[in-house]
């Protein structure tokens, strides 16, 4: 999924900044919160 939104040239400068006490970047809990919210749709099978 990063792959694809950074091919699109879609990202801004956050997604690669850490938001999080563990060091978790933006684009990894976006990613993480798309695919928990839309398992139907992922699987829950997303390997970060």
């Amino acid at each position: 999924m990063d792959d694809c939104f950074r091919a699109f040239d879609r990202m801004r400068q956050k997604w690669d900044e850490g938001h999080s006490s563990d060091g978790v970047t933006s684009g990894e809990m976006t990613i993480l919160k798309v695919c928990r919210n839309n398992s139907d749709t992922f699987g829950e099978s997303y390997v970060a």
